[in-house]
């Protein structure tokens, strides 16, 4: 996977314009924050919906206010915590250079950029951003609900910190049905599959859309309705483990995912004794 350092002039209007501590990052800051072009080897990742993964080289951390190691996630709405308050805008730069940050209805916070840290009470509980000593099943963000609307075109996962080394798996569409056969292909464009309990919510995993590429909606709840639907739901995520990349981020990293192009995943890893030293990622949903 492609990795660029965070543009100088993005860290500049950050470590100028931020001061060390503030509340979560609100719909009025990302309306001062000024529009800055990526570079154009990232612009091209863009526009052609590939992962990449942007990174804050340590001269320009040291800009930002290395606070990373004393961050600590929020809790309910409204909470305000320690967290490198720079890092937090820089992240919020970043996505509206992609695209409009936005923040999701189903979140239930209040803010634009959502904590991903190992929850005490759901450690062991697979698919879950929460836990950590199971995995979490490849996916793509808010793309099955019965609506099918509000998914995101971009997902950014920053690290905040990742002592254990938890891994995110990232396995791209293209890769993905390059390594498929042509019937399961089509068999996953067919409306046989169940997302969730809701016996309405019904459709394909993929999808053609507006520029005719296809688009993937996946979720750890797919229940496929005939055995041809299984066999193919099967393949797709054999494929996906094959093909994909281990994204071990550090602090500083910001992961870019495509989420109509892409899927993720987590490996199970074991949490630090130390809450406050535990695998903590922001994460930030984008339109385009």
């Amino acid at each position: 996977m492609e990795r660029h350092r965070v543009p100088p002039e993005h860290v500049d209007h950050c470590a100028r314009h931020t001061s060390r501590r503030r509340r979560r990052p609100t719909a009025e800051l990302v309306d001062r924050l000024p529009h800055l072009s990526l570079p154009e080897a990232v612009q091209r990742l863009v526009d052609e919906g590939t992962p990449f993964v942007l990174a804050v080289d340590a001269q320009d951390r040291a800009r930002l206010g290395d606070a990373f190691a004393e961050a600590t996630p929020g809790g309910a709405a409204g909470d305000d915590r320690a967290r490198p308050a720079a890092y937090a805008a820089l992240q919020l730069l970043l996505a509206k250079s992609v695209g409009t940050p936005y923040q999701h209805a189903s979140e239930g916070v209040d803010g634009l950029i959502h904590d991903v840290f190992p929850s005490a009470d759901q450690l062991d509980q697979p698919n879950t951003s929460a836990g950590a000593t199971e995995p979490f099943s490849f996916h793509a963000d808010k793309s099955c609900s019965a609506a099918r609307t509000h998914s995101p075109d971009w997902v950014t996962l920053a690290c905040v910190r990742n002592v254990e080394g938890g891994a995110t798996h990232v396995a791209s569409l293209r890769r993905i049905t390059g390594s498929l056969a042509p019937g399961d292909v089509a068999r996953l464009a067919e409306p046989d599959f169940r997302f969730g309990s809701d016996p309405t919510n019904i459709g394909p995993i993929l999808t053609e859309g507006p520029t005719g590429r296809l688009q993937v909606r996946l979720s750890t709840d797919v229940t496929p309705l005939n055995p041809e639907a299984d066999e193919a739901y099967r393949a797709l995520l054999r494929a996906a483990a094959a093909v994909a990349d281990d994204v071990v981020l550090q602090p500083g990293e910001i992961l870019f995912l495509p989420n109509k192009a892409c899927v993720h995943g987590r490996s199970r890893f074991t949490p630090h004794g130390d809450p406050g030293h535990r695998r903590f990622l922001q994460r930030v949903y984008i339109r385009r």
